[in-house]
């Protein structure tokens, strides 16, 4: 049986951290693009990055429960209610899963690219460490306070689809 989320938000000092620790992962990616001249990779980077907080979170998040509320996904519940309506009734598909699952690869990873293709550049591999460092830190904040909510009170069945979902269950129920 599900715990009640009516009325639970995330701690303020984890999300604080968790929201500093990915702007400074965003701008060590961007430094990454700009240092390497990688410009046709940061244009489909911002690309990327326009479909997750837009199309992506009008499928996933306007569906979602956590929809109007500051959700433990970086507070994309709250931040979708100020740009599209909720669509009551409509179950997140299989294309914005997709969507979501690419676009969040893509904004993630591709910063890497361009580091490893001028790691021979100096100062790229400073680049890389700090990037590697900011990105392990983001997934393992993200997995261990975001998921493990949702492992929790999640009471969707698509969100039983998601692999960190699947791993949650097996270690923290």
């Amino acid at each position: 049986m599900k715990n009640d989320q009516s009325n639970h938000e995330p701690n303020r000092a984890i999300m604080a951290f968790r929201l500093s620790v990915m702007i400074l992962q965003i701008l060590v990616g961007l430094i990454a693009f700009i240092y390497t001249s990688s410009w046709i990779l940061f244009a489909i980077w911002l690309a990327v990055i326009v479909a997750l907080h837009t199309v992506a979170r009008k499928n996933i998040c306007g569906r979602c429960e956590g929809y109007g509320k500051k959700c433990y996904s970086f507070y994309f519940g709250w931040y979708t209610s100020k740009l599209y309506p909720y669509q009551e009734g409509k179950p997140v598909t299989f294309g914005p899963a997709i969507l979501e699952g690419v676009s969040i690869a893509g904004a993630n990873m591709l910063p890497f690219v361009p580091l490893f293709l001028h790691l021979d550049a100096k100062g790229v591999p400073l680049l890389l460490a700090a990037y590697s460092v900011l990105f392990l830190i983001t997934w393992l904040a993200q997995f261990h306070h975001a998921c493990r909510h949702c492992v929790e009170y999640a009471t969707e069945e698509w969100k039983k689809l998601c692999p960190a979902y699947k791993l949650g269950q097996k270690l923290w129920q």
